[in-house]
């Protein structure tokens, strides 16, 4: 017990923002990005990876750390117009969460939308698989959808 104590080393930090200070690594959020799109878009689908590989209800990014949600932009182009509106609907596992983007297609042109959530809200663990699917599209030609996710882990 003497041996242990005499060695015993106790650091204390305090900020609202923990970060690195040399060979000491303080737990602070992590945030990345994943990125889904799809060149031309008719009907409702699933939008592919970065690495243009089509996700689907069971097919998507694999996550590594528990996390959350905290962020979705979308760009689009819409060169056929519709009645409806398309909806971005975050997929995790083979769950629909109500944190999405909505974009009115019944104008041509191009069209922007995001929105951020708190962390904590909707929430994944490690091996859940993170998807998109555009809904609306029906009637209408959409080209060029760029979306962006921004998770949320704990480092």
């Amino acid at each position: 017990y003497e041996d242990f104590a005499k060695e015993l080393f106790v650091v204390t930090y305090s900020t609202d923002e923990l970060v690195s200070y040399k060979n000491l690594i303080f737990k602070q959020d992590e945030r990345q990005l994943l990125h889904f799109g799809i060149n031309s878009l008719k009907k409702d689908a699933f939008l592919e990876t970065a690495s243009g590989i089509s996700s689907d209800i069971n097919q998507g990014y694999a996550m590594m750390r528990e996390g959350s949600i905290t962020g979705l932009s979308t760009s689009l182009n819409v060169e056929k117009t519709n009645t409806e509106r398309l909806e971005i609907i975050i997929y995790i596992n083979e769950k629909p969460f109500y944190f999405r983007n909505m974009i009115d297609t019944t104008k041509t042109g191009k069209h922007t939308a995001y929105s951020l959530q708190s962390s904590g809200v909707v929430t994944f663990l490690p091996g859940d698989t993170i998807s998109v699917y555009a809904s609306g599209a029906n009637g209408a030609t959409i080209k060029n959808i760029l979306t962006t996710l921004e998770i949320t882990t704990l480092g």
